[in-house]
């Protein structure tokens, strides 16, 4: 029993002594593997145009748009259209009620013409024999009394014309009415927003961006606009018109307003109010041009650019001159392989000289 409980311990020291044995060979190897073995995926160089743009959504809008309102408080009394008519400039757009107004225009026209029949009945009267008057001296004395009496209520009556012109809305160009806020007989504010009209034979499309990409727009850069209503069928627009200053878009930034000019030829009716969104080209080659995704490309650190390639299964690094950077891909105007490699997950290190396994 004795001589047993002896193997026992013997052949249990052994066996640990052979599991540390182990698990020390398998770190070793395992580090071996880890420093010898790494493992990337193949980036394959392609062939196609490069393009830098800056997109944005917008919404349909006209050249030509205004918010029509009385100047005065007034009642509404009549609108003359509807949503959706079509109009000319000057048309009487709607009416407020305002009959004190209506009364002093009719008593000073009626003013007017009193004071100009007076005029003519009499020249009529003595300018033919001005000494029936008192002679030649006094007819022109009187003369231009009444001339001045005329006036004065020529005067007083376009006043009060301009007054009674606070009570129409008209329209300031030919154009659509895209909105009515109010109805008859309701109160309209000073000023405030009564009918929308817009000239929908000359729209726009308005996107707002960013003032980081602000600095890359000039106008009459090519635009890709695409519709809500159209899918993916595209409208070729160019850029028509830049602000001057920005709009506040939050506390912390600001974004500039851009209007793109739309064809008006297209098969697709544009309509106001639509959405979609706009792709403004910033920058492209001229054709098909060598190209990597911006993931493949590494920067040294000193401005220089390179990427991994493979000689003898071992990783090398590759300077390389690079071009115009697009949305997605970067063109590329060295000389260089059809493939490069790039790290297969976030904790591979690449380390040139290392060998390196190529995984799908």
């Amino acid at each position: 029993m004795v001589f047993e409980r002896i193997n026992m311990k013997k052949i249990t020291k052994i066996i640990i002594v052979l599991v540390l044995v182990l698990l020390v060979i398998g770190v070793v190897v395992f580090r071996k593997l880890k420093s010898s073995g790494l493992t990337v995926k193949a980036i394959n160089l392609q062939n196609l145009v490069v393009r830098k743009t800056v997109t944005a959504s917008g919404v349909v809008k006209s050249e030509n748009f205004a918010n029509l309102s009385f100047p005065v408080l007034a009642k509404i009394q009549k609108v003359n259209y509807k949503k959706g008519d079509f109009v000319k400039k000057g048309n009487i757009l709607a009416i407020a009620y305002n009959y004190s107004t209506y009364q002093d225009s009719q008593a000073a026209k009626d003013n007017r013409d009193i004071t100009k029949r007076d005029l003519d009945q009499f020249v009529q009267q003595y300018g033919g024999n001005k000494f029936k008057y008192g002679g030649i001296e006094e007819y022109d004395i009187n003369l231009r009394k009444l001339k001045e009496v005329v006036n004065k209520a020529e005067d007083q009556y376009q006043s009060s014309l301009g007054l009674l012109e606070n009570t129409y809305i008209k329209a300031p160009f030919d154009g659509s009415i895209v909105d009515i806020t109010k109805k008859e007989g309701e109160l309209s504010s000073v000023s405030e927003p009564l009918i929308k009209l817009a000239d929908t034979n000359n729209l726009i499309f308005e996107m707002e961006v960013d003032q980081e990409d602000f600095g890359s727009l000039s106008e009459n850069q090519s635009v890709e606009v695409t519709l809500d209503s159209f899918g993916s069928y595209i409208f070729n627009g160019i850029v028509y018109k830049l602000p001057f200053y920005a709009n506040i878009a939050n506390e912390t930034g600001q974004n500039f307003t851009v209007e793109i000019k739309l064809p008006t030829d297209s098969s697709h009716k544009v309509l106001y109010g639509m959405n979609g969104d706009a792709s403004i080209l910033v920058e492209t080659t001229n054709n098909n041009v060598k190209a990597l995704q911006f993931d493949a490309i590494f920067d040294s650190g000193d401005g220089k650019k390179f990427v991994w390639v493979l000689e003898d299964n071992k990783l090398k690094k590759l300077s390389v001159q690079t071009g115009i950077e697009g949305d997605f891909l970067i063109e590329i105007k060295s000389d260089m392989p059809d493939k490069v490699y790039v790290p297969a997950d976030e904790k591979v290190v690449l380390k040139e000289g290392k060998t390196a396994k190529v995984i799908e």
